[in-house]
């Protein structure tokens, strides 16, 4: 259906591995609130004389950390003991609060399940609040509603959409029709979650306003990474069972057009201008920039090279977040070794690697936060 145009193409034992900046062309078609002992924790030092400063942040499960390093040179500012091992991040648009869902594990197949949501303080770099929620378990994805301290929160057993705030504590869940519900999305004004269903493949349309579902389109199996351009006129969903990703026109709430990208299209996020999308593409050990204007325009850059030479360890990007201003792709890779990497937006280059810390290195999400000034 599709053709593929690989310049430099080489195997790997984790899949079909592509060398920095490969240019590939795609044929595409159109088609209940409990507070939480607070853990020791690297504290922010309480100051008047604070600064806006672009952070990554990631998580590590097995040791239940939660790791902030400096946007600009991957420099660790503080770790900080979450409690749980966190599985998805995300920060409210103030960079003060952080959400964290337990989804399970550290066993294999994210064994035993786990019911908990953590919220942590960035200003004290400490636990606010861990909420475990009645009778349903699995909680994943996050997205906060902008300008407020809400969050809506996927939740798979049974399947529910969670309805939390930052600040108490208190929460809702809404019943959803389709099972699996791993990752959403938030529409641009707010007054939709977009969920995608894994198995076997659907995307729920969730109004906000009556807490209702408006509509379920079918998806191909895998449907996973999902993400909202910032005009909120698209909606990008990744489904892994194909290795495509479907275009939706939100206006219909329609698929109106449709890619393959090899390497098993795992998590994705939209450029803050809304030209690109960046995905982690982990059977590529790659990850992948889609221009929007040309989704046939594809440059894969290769997390296995750093300054045009070939590190030793496999690594595989698992998830990637953009800098709060669009220069910068980071990604959590994980392999032989785990590390997280700087991917510059315009050159296709890797900039910065550090190595990450803790057993398993998970969820990866970037803000603004206030920092102390020199």
């Amino acid at each position: 259906m599709s053709r593929l145009h690989l310049a430099h193409f080489k195997a790997r034992s984790l899949g079909s591995a592509l060398h920095c900046a490969l240019v590939a062309t795609i044929a595409t078609a159109a088609v209940g609130a409990q507070p939480a002992s607070e853990g020791p924790a690297t504290k922010i030092a309480a100051t008047a004389q604070t600064k806006p400063l672009p952070v990554v942040i990631y998580s590590t499960r097995g040791d239940e950390k939660v790791h902030v390093l400096a946007a600009d040179d991957l420099r660790l500012l503080a770790t900080i003991d979450a409690g749980a091992g966190l599985h998805e991040l995300a920060v409210d648009s103030s960079g003060r609060f952080l959400i964290g869902s337990a989804y399970g594990g550290p066993g294999p197949g994210h064994l035993p399940a786990d019911r908990r949501i953590v919220i942590i303080d960035l200003s004290t770099s400490s636990v606010h609040k861990t909420v475990t929620l009645e009778d349903i378990e699995r909680p994943n994805d996050i997205a906060f509603v902008p300008g407020t301290t809400d969050a809506y929160i996927t939740a798979e057993a049974p399947q529910h959409l969670i309805k939390l705030n930052a600040v108490t504590g208190a929460y809702d869940k809404f019943p959803l029709r389709r099972g699996t519900g791993h990752m959403l999305s938030l529409s641009a004004d707010a007054k939709t979650v977009y969920v995608s269903h894994v198995m076997p493949g659907y995307l729920t349309v969730f109004n906000t306003t009556t807490n209702t579902t408006d509509k379920t389109v079918k998806l191909p199996e895998g449907a996973e990474a999902i993400a909202t351009s910032p005009d909120g006129s698209q909606l990008w969903i990744a489904s892994h069972g194909e290795s495509r990703i479907s275009v939706v026109t939100t206006v219909t709430n329609e698929v109106t057009q449709s890619l393959i990208l090899p390497g098993i299209p795992f998590r994705m996020e939209f450029s803050p201008s809304g030209k690109s999308v960046a995905v982690a593409c982990p059977a590529a050990n790659a990850v992948a920039f889609i221009d929007t204007a040309t989704p046939s325009l594809v440059r894969f850059v290769d997390t296995n090279v750093l300054e045009g030479n070939t590190i030793k360890e496999q690594q595989a990007p698992k998830a990637v977040a953009f800098s709060p201003d669009g220069s910068t792709v980071f990604a959590v890779c994980s392999g032989e070794n785990q590390s997280i990497v700087a991917i510059d937006a315009q050159t296709y280059r890797i900039t910065a690697r550090v190595d990450a810390l803790g057993p398993i290195a998970d969820a990866l999400t970037t803000a603004t936060i206030q920092w102390p000034a020199s």
